[in-house]
């Protein structure tokens, strides 16, 4: 157990780090304070920081997979589960640093650019197929176009962050709130109000 806890102490020491400072920025030694392990025991994990950085994205991506498919599972409404997804989107970018994705985006020197676009086409078609069979059991319409409502709900992350969009809001979470309210509802009035 304590092999298994090093482990994920190392991973979620570089995530941290990774999200605050950016992949280039942060170097092994950096990775072992933050765990409080020696070199020795990173070396017995990871052969190097780029394949510590692989097994991070792994990480979180297993995590929000596990989140999505919870949601996607829920006995909620679909008003609810979009709310739910958006938040879980929300959250799983918001303590990244400008830093590390400019070193991933940016710098193809990294090495890790080609493996998350690899792992990101994989998982857009997992998240695709679980949006299908969500589709097939009843929670979003059956004539709605899956690839269409994927493409323009992975869209929706950069009105997440963009200043003048949240200025229009008191918190992130009510943009989230109207962001799913339109996607389910659209733009006709709610006839509870009329």
């Amino acid at each position: 157990m304590a092999t298994e806890n090093k482990y994920t102490s190392i991973l979620l020491a570089a995530k941290t780090l990774f999200w605050k400072y950016g992949f280039k920025r942060v170097n092994i030694e950096d990775i072992c304070k933050q765990a409080s392990c020696s070199k020795g025991t990173f070396y017995k994990y990871f052969p190097n920081k780029l394949e510590l950085a692989k097994r991070v994205f792994d990480y979180v991506v297993t995590d929000s997979m596990q989140s999505l498919q919870q949601i996607l599972q829920s006995n909620t409404q679909a008003h609810d589960k979009l709310t739910r997804m958006l938040e879980l989107k929300l959250n799983g970018v918001h303590d990244i640093s400008q830093e590390f994705l400019a070193d991933f985006y940016n710098n193809p020197d990294v090495g890790i650019k080609t493996y998350i676009e690899q792992r990101t086409a994989v998982l857009s078609a997992e998240i695709m197929q679980s949006f299908v069979e969500a589709q097939q059991q009843g929670v979003f319409r059956k004539d709605l176009n899956i690839p269409f409502f994927f493409y323009i709900s992975q869209q929706l992350s950069a009105y997440m962050h963009d200043p003048v969009v949240l200025s229009f809001f008191d918190s992130p979470e009510k943009m989230i709130m109207e962001l799913a309210t339109l996607l389910v509802h659209g733009i006709e009035p709610d006839t509870k109000q009329l």
